[in-house]
């Protein structure tokens, strides 16, 4: 445009100068304009929680904040909802919008102006889920050019496991895992000491109480409190759902995932120490989930988050019990939750009770296949 208002006026052409020159200084400002347009532009997101079940709801607000003199004719800011907790259509506000897996708003602010939008994003489904970062372009009052650039971050959604009452999976709500409590137990918590007695041939050296025995002259050994805690070690075998790649039972997946979960809640909302092993590989990238036992509402959070992550792919579930063995502790009882076990893995089951540890096997799919206990 410079170009041809220097020719025209070489030419004393008037009007072509005029118009010529005229859109020059309007691109020239639009230019300038769309350079500022996104600077001193705040956003933010805000959750109201990020933990929830399936069926609940996140509060979910989105507000932009122009601070400065220039006014935005127009603004999009967009922000990456996965569909599975998308919010519901006929629910949306005015201004906002939501297709393809984004949520977006067109809107234009005045100087020193900020607006602000809600919505619930209803989470149908377990799944670990990504939010953002949103993207906001804008540009000049002419629509001649326009910016983009991020903001407000990354966070994450976890929606948890379907929690089930044991006695609707087909389970009883006592548990019948581990050591039962009995007036003469058969096993003593080395960790709480109820008081001595005289030694007797048999008893390990270690329960010797030495301060006991040196004030009495005589050897005295520690009486320990009877066990009262469960020690479970909860395993997910994934291969009857996920083992064929051409038919898969994903229903299947996810009904065996909330069992196990089920049966983690039931158990640590008793006082008992639960640990979790899954042969399913995690969308944060982890092989398969490997947790020692423990107890407290913490610890089963942590083991419902680790269950969100869990992804429809698995490695070999004797691969994962070669990792927990370590970690089991002394008659620890075993509780399997399959879809069928393979020979390898029922063999190695059997080789763990040989050596002691209780072993149960809860079949989840067809029913002709249940199979009980581990012989």
């Amino acid at each position: 445009m410079l170009g041809i208002a220097g020719i025209a006026a070489w030419n004393d052409l008037g009007l072509p100068v005029l118009l010529s020159g005229t859109v020059a200084v309007l691109a020239i400002v639009a230019h300038g304009w769309n350079r500022i347009a996104l600077t001193k532009l705040a956003y933010q997101r805000t959750l109201d929680r990020t933990r929830v079940f399936p069926g609940q709801s996140v509060d979910y607000s989105v507000r932009l904040d122009n601070r400065k003199l220039l006014p935005l004719v127009w603004i999009n800011a967009s922000d990456g909802i996965p569909e599975d907790i998308a919010p519901s259509r006929s629910q949306l506000p005015d201004g906002l919008e939501w297709a393809d897996g984004t949520l977006s708003v067109s809107t234009s602010l005045l100087w020193y102006q900020r607006a602000s939008w809600h919505c619930a994003l209803e989470c149908r489904k377990r799944g670990y889920y990504l939010l953002g970062p949103a993207r906001i372009t804008s540009g000049d009052i002419f629509g001649l050019f326009d910016k983009s650039q991020t903001a407000g971050g990354v966070e994450h959604v976890v929606v948890y496991p379907r929690l089930y009452d044991l006695s609707h999976l087909g389970l009883p709500s006592k548990f019948p895992l581990g050591e039962a409590i009995s007036p003469n137990p058969a096993f003593q918590d080395p960790t709480r000491v109820r008081g001595v007695r005289d030694y007797a041939p048999g008893i390990p050296f270690r329960h010797i109480h030495w301060k006991a025995s040196a004030r009495s002259q005589r050897l005295q050994a520690k009486v320990f409190e009877p066990s009262t805690a469960l020690r479970a070690s909860l395993f997910l075998d994934t291969s009857a759902y996920l083992g064929n790649d051409e038919i898969r039972d994903l229903d299947g997946f996810e009904l065996a995932i909330s069992t196990i979960a089920s049966i983690a809640q039931n158990l640590i909302g008793q006082g008992h120490s639960v640990g979790l092993y899954c042969d399913t590989k995690l969308i944060t990238g982890e092989a398969f989930i490997a947790m020692k036992a423990a107890s407290g509402t913490e610890h089963l959070a942590r083991m419902l988050e680790a269950l969100a992550k869990a992804t429809p792919h698995a490695v070999a579930f004797e691969q994962v019990l070669s990792a927990a063995r370590p970690a089991l502790a002394t008659r620890s009882t075993i509780c399997v939750v399959t879809g069928g076990l393979t020979p390898e893995a029922d063999a190695r089951l059997a080789n763990f009770r040989r050596r002691g540890f209780p072993v149960v096997v809860h079949h989840v799919g067809d029913a002709s296949k249940v199979l009980g206990e581990v012989g």
